[in-house]
């Protein structure tokens, strides 16, 4: 069993080695000649000849199915794997590809839809000096509206975080808003404070609402 896994090991490194060297002559018009990463070492290696595969392309989708299969061949932690690459693509100032990647881990179908978020969510936050249309655009991708809120609190958009809380069901919508409120009041933002405070008068909870009703009888 041990051997088969280590010719499997080895026609992959071989597939990796071939692939990053024909990328790179592509871009430089010059022979790939540094040391190809290898899968024969620890787990931190893996996880970076994993991104460097899926970062190597001419986009994000031409190296993800070679990066996968050492993801689930060497049962990597996926999300350390699509983070380290995030990263790079926030460094390189390359956002379309982020939503990208989002986009084959999902079709993967490995990952759960909070996983692809988590992904989201991790990118936002080291996206603190990024042009808030290229954040709205990751934030927007975002399947839960709880993540989204998160990630709007993170960026500092209080208001685009108070109108995805309202939109919520009544109970879900109290406690966000609240959050809202917390963050506003961290922040010294009165205005945002003072939408959320009003919304909160006008919105009590359904007890609350219940025993005003007994009382006007």
């Amino acid at each position: 069993m041990g051997s088969v896994r280590h010719i499997n090991t080895v026609e992959l490194q071989m597939e990796i080695t071939k692939f990053l060297q024909r990328c790179e002559s592509l871009r430089t018009a010059q022979v790939y000649d540094k040391p190809p990463p290898t899968l024969f070492g620890n787990s931190a290696m893996m996880i970076d000849v994993a991104s460097s595969v899926i970062l190597g392309g001419k986009n994000v989708e031409e190296g993800f199915g070679i990066a996968f299969r050492v993801i689930q061949d060497f049962q990597l932690d996926a999300f350390k794997v699509y983070s380290k690459v995030c990263k790079q693509l926030v460094q390189q100032e390359n956002y379309s590809e982020i939503l990208q990647l989002v986009k084959c881990v999902s079709e993967s179908g490995i990952a759960a839809e909070k996983d692809c978020d988590q992904i989201l969510l991790r990118c936002v936050e080291e996206m603190a000096d990024v042009p808030s249309d290229e954040l709205e655009k990751l934030i927007q991708g975002m399947r839960s509206d709880e993540i989204k809120i998160k990630a709007f609190l993170a960026c500092r958009m209080m208001r685009s975080a108070y109108l995805t809380a309202v939109k919520q069901e009544h109970e879900k919508a109290i406690q966000l808003v609240q959050e809202v409120w917390q963050a506003a009041h961290n922040l010294n933002d009165n205005v945002v404070q003072g939408i959320c405070s009003k919304w909160l008068v006008e919105h009590p909870p359904v007890s609350k609402q219940a025993q005003r009703h007994t009382s006007r009888k």
